[in-house]
């Protein structure tokens, strides 16, 4: 299995992700498409550097090569991407086990929601034998001493 990406001077770079099969250039496993055949590639593109890489959309081409050119044809001619990833279709894995997808501990404290205060302070003021401080003045200085005082 290879992915290829594009830059923006429009070399394309060939990644391996299996190993191949010695002197054929295809994975020990992939299917021999007959020729004319069209498959699928999926692309994603990157529109500036630093951005994460996004799905674009897909080509149809017989093989890997035309689908690189396909995809800078349509994802790359008006410089709206700096880089683009052409991933065969067939060669993407997809993980839909919910067992799998599940995280394995409970991290619901990690979440905001249902924690409360004022219960705690009540509880705490009860223990301590308090009550609850009243409202503020209208009055009262929320400047810190910074507002000036009138001479009146």
């Amino acid at each position: 299995m290879t992915s290829a990406s594009i830059n923006r001077t429009g070399k394309a770079r060939t990644t391996p992700h299996a190993r191949t099969a010695p002197n054929s250039g295809t994975a020990p496993n992939a299917r021999m498409a007959r020729p004319g055949d069209l498959e699928p590639f999926e692309v994603f593109q990157q529109a500036k550097d630093g951005d994460p890489m996004r799905h674009g959309g897909n080509v149809m081409a017989p093989d890997a090569e035309l689908a690189l050119h396909y995809a800078r044809e349509m994802f790359g001619r008006r410089q709206e991407s700096t880089r683009l990833w052409v991933v065969r279709r067939a060669d993407i894995a997809v993980l839909e086990d919910p067992d799998l997808l599940d995280p394995p501990l409970d991290r619901s404290f990690k979440k905001p929601g249902g924690y409360v205060m004022r219960e705690k302070l009540a509880a705490a003021r009860e223990r301590a034998g308090t009550s609850k401080p009243a409202a503020r003045s209208e009055g009262h200085d929320r400047t810190g001493g910074r507002r000036a005082k009138d001479p009146a």
